[in-house]
């Protein structure tokens, strides 16, 4: 239901960077006082508590709306025409379009769905070129790698977490696109303490300002960002829609891989950031363009016009 869509997104994000603290921190801890063998027994067990959770909780129901019914059952009919009607085989034909065909053929039917696809790719690309070579870069102005892990992966998950709140807090407040584009212009402000960083240097109150509003602001985004997809998605093939969306979303990070080339290239961490936020700009462009020509892409609105 679209009234329990955010808070699901928000304890996904909570539950995720959790897991991230438990597997992260709490394993080195755990390592340090009882071994990596009951550090492993530990994991294992919070892995079959999921699974368990997993296998236990109740199937979502499938929604087919006339539209992809009748895609289906052209396809059966195609199948029995070619003479194809009969065994395996053919249950596996009609049960991969279902699952993959047409998902895809359904999205392709989206206004817009093009620019989708270029936003969901290249929309992190300034934020995946700083992540890339943040260590690097903390490490090169005397940070010890005790600072980076205290202050980016237990303080930072704990902001990122805080994040994912506002960031629901702000879709529930102001909408969909108003949020997502809001907490985007406000993540992309917040790489400027980056810059800031660099030109002080070693000052541990300014790495941790510079990460508190990174992570809020970047816990924000991907509550906003992650809600985006998941509202572009047929209900009755979110599985497989998520997961193509998911994976362009993914593909552009190997694309920020080119940062330690361009940091070697600049050689001044001042320009090198300048440019990461410079890279962040075409997707905040097309998410405004896709706003204002495509403003009814999204599923919920598609389903409730059906409706009335």
């Amino acid at each position: 239901h679209k009234k329990h869509h955010v808070a699901g997104v928000a304890i996904n994000v909570f539950g995720y960077r959790i897991g991230a603290i438990i597997g992260g921190a709490g394993a080195l801890y755990l390592a340090a006082y009882f071994g990596w063998f009951w550090t492993y027994v530990f994991m294992a067990i919070c892995v079959g508590i999921s699974s368990m959770a997993i296998l236990f909780n109740a199937e979502p129901k499938s929604i087919l709306t006339d539209a992809m019914k009748e895609r289906q059952e052209r396809a059966l009919n195609y199948l029995n025409q070619r003479g194809r009607s009969r065994g395996l085989s053919t249950r596996i034909m009609v049960w991969c379009y279902g699952a993959f065909l047409g998902p895809l053929t359904d999205f392709s039917k989206r206004k817009g769905w093009l620019w989708i696809f270029l936003f969901v790719l290249i929309f992190r690309l300034g934020d995946n070129l700083i992540n890339n070579m943040a260590n690097v870069f903390y490490l090169s102005i005397g940070f010890s790698k005790i600072d980076i892990a205290n202050v980016t992966k237990f303080f930072g998950v704990f902001a990122t977490i805080v994040g994912g709140f506002m960031g629901g807090l702000a879709l529930k407040k102001i909408g969909q696109m108003r949020a997502l584009l809001f907490c985007s212009i406000l993540h992309l402000i917040s790489n400027y303490m980056m810059i800031v960083l660099a030109q002080v240097g070693y000052n541990l109150e300014i790495f941790y300002l510079a990460i508190a509003l990174e992570n809020v602001t970047g816990g924000m985004v991907i509550i906003a960002f992650t809600s985006y997809l998941l509202l572009l998605c047929n209900r009755s093939y979110t599985g497989t829609q998520y997961a193509l969306l998911s994976s362009l979303w993914y593909l552009g990070t190997p694309l920020a891989s080119i940062g330690g080339w361009l940091a070697d290239q600049v050689n001044d961490w001042i320009t090198f950031f300048s440019i990461a936020m410079a890279a962040a700009l075409p997707g905040i462009f097309i998410l405004l363009w896709i706003t204002y020509k495509y403003p009814q892409v999204m599923l919920h609105d598609i389903d409730e016009r059906r409706a009335a």
